[in-house]
């Protein structure tokens, strides 16, 4: 379990990094580590020998494999996404006063990590000396004339093992599996093994290991593989293959799940691999003004992602476009009222055939009176089972908006009930924890207030404004693909006018989606209420708050009215 003194001293190493950082822009000094690929293309060094367990010097480490990136030269973490995985290393050497044996290459006197980065990462925070490592030491004498590419020539020979075993080439000769690192094709071949043991327990028989090999190319690799190139995902990784990226992909997936306590989709892994680590400008530009973002405004005014961003993710990766939520985020409290959640996203859950994902949330140093007696995750479990749905509820501590917003993005649509709506009142707005996950979980969220509705005659609220447009895009998926009645109200006034409508009618036309339509003036909140009641509407669909936080905090919105009025669901879209 992670304590707090571990995640300070993650946050103190992480702002030594951070000053390098800066110290480093300044000077024109690099401070990464060295890619282990480089150093060993430019000494000309091969493929070495086993050397066993040693003891090696902790300075003596200067680069690594594959992560070379996620770490200062001294091993200081330099994202903030670390520090759960960093404080768990951290607890468990601290505690035992021991490492786990790491393994590294040795190129001449220095070393690279091929597995342990954060374990040096916290001997170094924790003045170790030494560190255990299983070490293959690679030569850089050799008998071969100098221009010949080393790197190409000890892949090859791999890809040529990994051929003869698996027969890939005579069996899919169509396949192209080439990589740019050594090593990869023993991930490749662990995979395949890991995928003829599950076989096996599924068809409960033994499964010939070539069987498996084809079962795997096709039903593992190949979707993973034109998932890659359908989202154009190697532009953003200059220099990797295909297969590369496969394995990055997989192996970051398998380390989500880990820490998430669910399943990822590969399509959300690769998403935020891209985001975190793809070299095109503008996805470095982000992550700098991000950083930049987290330093200087407080949580409670950040805003989340660019409107529009997660329906540009869910057209790229679902191309048929039969389905919307997928993935839905539920999040349960102690009190019974808040399971209300769970039975209204069912509702959506079966229409949309969808995986439910739900979270119970303890403030630190409290406990639920009814958490000993009742198993959260078990009733979670059944209740989704019981609709034929698939369900996996995580316990976590901590600020109940921050820990949704973290696991919202793993998600296509997030289920809260709707129990305090924002205030007026400036302060208590910024307290609203309803007010954070509209401005930061960059999904569509359903506020729930009270009686579960079948979601089967909608109200969208229509303005115009671009949020409005993300609306109107799930209203019409919702109208053509679940057969529910739609109806858009229009609330006119001196900045929205009745011809606003015109681009919804003629989006609805053209999605062959009929709709009937409602121009009104008056109070904007009063009026969609009254409609919606004179209508005998059961939800309602409209968009998020259309200022920066700061502004809309001091100027007030139309949707924290309705929030605070409303007896029915209502869907908000950013």
């Amino acid at each position: 379990m992670k304590t707090s003194s571990s995640i300070e001293d993650f946050n103190t190493a992480h702002r030594r990094a951070d000053i390098k950082e800066i110290v480093s822009f300044i000077t024109g000094k690099k401070v990464p580590l060295l890619s282990y690929d480089d150093v060993r293309a430019k000494l000309q060094a091969h493929q070495g020998t086993d050397k066993g367990l040693h003891d090696i010097p902790l300075k003596s480490i200067i680069g690594s494999v594959g992560r070379y990136t996620d770490f200062t030269r001294d091993f200081l973490p330099r994202h903030q996404s670390d520090s759960e995985r960093w404080a768990r290393v951290y607890d468990f050497i601290n505690s035992q006063q021991e490492i786990l044996p790491i393994q590294l290459y040795k190129i001449g006197e220095a070393y690279f990590v091929l597995d342990g980065n954060h374990r040096v990462s916290v001997a170094r925070h924790l003045n170790f000396e030494y560190i255990p490592a299983y070490v293959t030491e690679l030569s850089t004498l050799v008998p071969i004339s100098p221009d010949t590419d080393y790197d190409e020539l000890i892949i090859k020979e791999e890809y040529t093992r990994f051929l003869k075993k698996t027969r890939l080439d005579y069996m899919r000769p169509d396949q192209d599996l080439i990589v740019t690192a050594p090593g990869m094709y023993e991930k490749l071949e662990e995979h395949i093994n890991t995928h003829r043991y599950f076989m096996g327990i599924d068809n409960q028989r033994d499964v010939h290991y070539f069987e498996a090999v084809t079962h795997w190319f096709d039903e593992i690799y190949l979707p993973v593989a034109e998932m890659i190139a359908r989202q154009g995902i190697l532009g953003s990784f200059p220099g990797r293959t295909e297969t590369d990226m496969y394995i990055w992909i997989m192996e970051y997936r398998a380390d989500l799940e880990s820490d998430l306590g669910w399943q990822v989709e590969h399509t959300f892994a690769a998403a935020n691999l891209v985001d975190r680590f793809g070299k095109r400008t503008q996805q470095i530009f982000h992550r700098i003004w991000d950083t930049l973002i987290g330093w200087m405004i407080p949580k409670q005014l950040e805003n989340g992602p660019a409107t529009g961003d997660w329906r540009s993710h869910l057209m790229r990766v679902n191309k048929s476009r039969n389905y919307l939520f997928k993935n839905i985020l539920v999040s349960v409290h102690c009190e019974e009222t808040s399971w209300l959640a769970l039975e209204q996203a069912l509702v959506i859950g079966k229409r949309e055939s969808a995986k439910m994902y739900g979270i119970h949330v303890s403030p630190p140093n409290t406990e639920c009176e009814d958490e000993k007696s009742n198993d959260f995750q078990a009733r979670f479990q059944e209740r989704c089972q019981n609709e034929g749905l698939e369900g996996n509820l995580v316990i976590e501590t901590g600020n109940v908006s921050e820990k949704i917003v973290e696991r919202a993005r793993w998600t296509d649509l997030v289920v809260v009930r709707l129990i305090h709506a924002p205030e007026a009142q400036v302060i208590a707005k910024l307290r609203s924890g309803l007010h954070t996950l509209l401005h930061r979980t960059g999904r569509p969220l359903l506020a729930v207030p009270g009686e579960i509705s079948q979601m089967n005659n909608a109200l969208l609220a229509y303005d115009g404004s671009p949020k409005g447009k993300e609306a109107l895009y799930v209203a019409a998926y919702l109208a053509k693909n679940w057969h529910i009645k739609l109806s858009v109200i229009t609330v006119a006034n001196q900045s929205i006018t009745a011809d606003i409508q015109d681009y919804a009618r003629d989006y609805l036309r053209n999605h062959r989606v009929n709709a009937d339509f409602i121009v009104k003036e008056g109070n904007g909140a009063e009026t969609i209420l009254q409609v919606a009641q004179e209508k005998k509407k059961d939800f309602l669909i409209m968009g998020s708050y259309g200022l920066p936080p700061i502004m809309e905090v001091m100027r007030g919105s139309s949707i924290d009215k309705v929030l605070m009025d409303t007896t029915i669901p209502v869907l908000i879209c950013r």
